[in-house]
């Protein structure tokens, strides 16, 4: 079913049959983040301190706000956020430690971000 403005614009199969889905929010903030780069809304290379994206207490590290759009839709932002598990916070600071560059975070932190562009 496609609804613009409250309005069904088209719809097929059984609407009323309840479908499971997974991980489709980090394929449709991907189209949406395209559309905003094809409009020039947008680069893949601003990065989150520029575009003024912090965290709560503890703030993100200088470091961590290097991180870039295209970084946050890789999962590779390097954020470790304090939610963390320690198990999970170890295991990226230690890959932030490698010579890569920044991190797989691991966690949704990155397209939790992207939803607030």
């Amino acid at each position: 079913m496609v609804v613009h403005n409250g309005a069904v614009v088209a719809e097929w199969g059984d609407i009323a049959a309840k479908t499971e889905l997974a991980s489709v929010r980090k394929s449709l903030l991907s189209a949406l983040i395209g559309i905003a780069v094809e409009r020039k809304e947008l680069e893949l290379s601003r990065t989150i301190g520029s575009l003024g994206i912090d965290d709560n207490e503890p703030s993100l590290t200088p470091e961590e706000k290097t991180a870039t759009v295209r970084d946050l839709l890789q999962s590779r932002s390097g954020v470790c956020h304090a939610a963390l598990t320690k198990l999970m916070q170890r295991q990226t600071r230690a890959q932030r430690a490698t010579a890569t560059g920044l991190a797989r975070s691991g966690t949704n932190w990155d397209f939790n971000t992207l939803g607030d562009l």
